[in-house]
């Protein structure tokens, strides 16, 4: 389940005067308790999910090479305290859509953040990702 989407819009995510934990407060009252991360296990994506995490974000983590990504989990939870699952996901895979979908079954998704380098499946991932209202999440 996602919570809701976002356009742009609507505002930036922190204004310049939010720092530190009203900061963290506001992107998890934006977003909510998970954000995916597919292309985490290293470089921007592992940085996404490190200010996510930062921010109280839960994370589900997505890529190619788990031990990467179960470095980063380490990490995120130890210096953030949130739950983290990893998923290895070839995503250039046909049935990577359906399995980055399968890893946040029934977790309620507010970000979606695709930082991978390769994958026909933006869209089809953006647009599965749906709230009970039925928009799509935030990515």
């Amino acid at each position: 389940m996602v919570r809701r989407m976002y356009a742009p819009a609507k505002g930036p995510v922190m204004t310049t005067t939010q720092t530190g934990a009203a900061a963290a407060r506001s992107l998890q009252a934006r977003y909510g308790p998970w954000a995916l991360v597919a292309g985490a296990s290293d470089g921007v994506g592992a940085e996404f999910a490190r200010q996510a995490a930062a921010a109280g974000i839960n994370c589900i983590l997505v890529a190619r090479r788990l031990q990467l990504l179960d470095q980063l989990a380490r990490e995120l939870k130890a210096q953030h305290g949130v739950e983290v699952i990893t998923r290895s996901v070839d995503l250039t895979q046909p049935d990577a859509a359906a399995r980055m979908l399968g890893s946040a079954a029934g977790l309620d998704v507010g970000l979606f953040v695709y930082n991978a380098g390769s994958g026909p499946f933006r869209n089809e991932v953006f647009w599965t990702l749906r709230s009970p209202t039925g928009g799509p999440c935030c990515a």
